[in-house]
């Protein structure tokens, strides 16, 4: 056999040296993927403890309020040693540092047992006694649970994610781990969920299906966990294009329902854009004011003063973000209100 090969290799020196690269090539690729499925298996085996209630003394209550509509609504989840220790062991750093599907794989089968776990449970037991107490519909009940991850305060990023009782039990969570919580909520109560990584800015972060204002030409809108946001709102950084940054990769969860007020947020949007505008029109009358003198300077002062107006408008829709509805109503009923000192 071998004194073949060194025939072949000595005829056929290129197609031979060809042929056994591909060769090498293929058996590397191989020995990649079983290293990969067998990272898997042992994921998915720790996995398997998050699904079983936990059991033991409690270890801490976890407890937070935030502001929904005009309401002010609580959580509290009581996390359990057993829960923590669990989440310990569950080996978390190849989640998002893995690529393409093998990172899909990690990424859906984690969220799954996250969504089947208790402390999912517990929380989204607080979150449907508010939907029902304050009647809420299937697109506010979504921006409640968006705005109960939105106020868990940002945490310290680390190379290994804390899972959700390790999480809640420190008080506070980063983007992927926020995310996480968010995504096993949703897949819950059955929206319609994508998960998006945004290697080149570090980030990740949620979409749900939408009529409108969806997130880069996708059937998606976007959701932001780590900040007060409405639904639909991004960051510059995150919807530009451009050659030199990496497109996010966006993993299916599952679910079924979609967010159906995506046009008052579109509103919402643009009326923002249009007084962010205006604010710095305002802003720039108002230094030319400063340099100018007599007739010219009133002139300027007072395009100024016309302009700088729409900060009040600015200002509204930003710090009405926990209340989409009530934002929509006053500025299509009520606007001159806002625009009056």
């Amino acid at each position: 056999m071998f004194a073949r090969i060194r025939t072949r290799v000595r005829l056929h020196p290129y197609s031979t040296a060809a042929r056994l690269a591909v060769a090498a090539l293929l058996v590397i690729l191989v020995a990649g993927r079983a290293v990969d499925e067998v990272g898997l298996l042992a994921f998915t085996a720790h996995l398997d403890s998050l699904e079983v209630p936990p059991s033991g003394d409690t270890l801490t209550t976890s407890e937070w309020s935030f502001a929904f509509q005009d309401t002010e609504c609580f959580v509290s989840v009581g996390i359990s040693e057993d829960a923590v220790s669990c989440a310990e062991q569950v080996p978390t750093s190849d989640v998002f540092s893995s690529r393409g599907r093998v990172r899909q794989r990690y990424v859906r089968r984690l969220v799954d047992a996250l969504a089947q776990g208790d402390v999912v449970r517990q929380v989204l037991d607080d979150l449907r006694a508010a939907r029902d107490r304050l009647e809420l519909d299937s697109d506010e009940y979504l921006e409640l649970m968006v705005h109960a991850v939105q106020a868990i305060p940002y945490g310290t990023v680390d190379a290994d994610i804390e899972l959700l009782a390790e999480m809640l039990a420190e008080g506070s969570g980063v983007c992927t781990e926020k995310s996480l919580l968010l995504a096993a909520m949703m897949v819950r109560e059955g929206y319609d969920t994508v998960l998006w990584v945004f290697d080149a800015q570090h980030h990740v972060a949620l979409g749900v299906a939408g009529e409108s204002a969806r997130f880069r030409g996708s059937e998606y809108t976007f959701i932001e966990t780590t900040a007060t946001r409405y639904i639909g709102q991004a960051e510059a950084k995150y919807t530009g294009y451009a050659a030199y940054v990496q497109p996010p990769a966006l993993i299916r969860l599952g679910g079924k329902r979609s967010y159906g007020a995506t046009r008052e947020v579109e509103f919402l949007l643009r009326q923002l854009r249009l007084a962010e505008q205006d604010r710095a029109f305002g802003e720039r009358y108002a230094a030319h004011a400063a340099r100018a003198s007599g007739s010219q300077r009133e002139e300027y002062a007072r395009r100024a003063e016309e302009h700088l107006a729409a900060t009040r408008v600015e200002s509204f829709i930003i710090s009405n973000a926990h209340d989409r509805v009530g934002a929509y109503k006053a500025l299509v009923y009520d606007s001159p209100l806002l625009r009056t000192p």
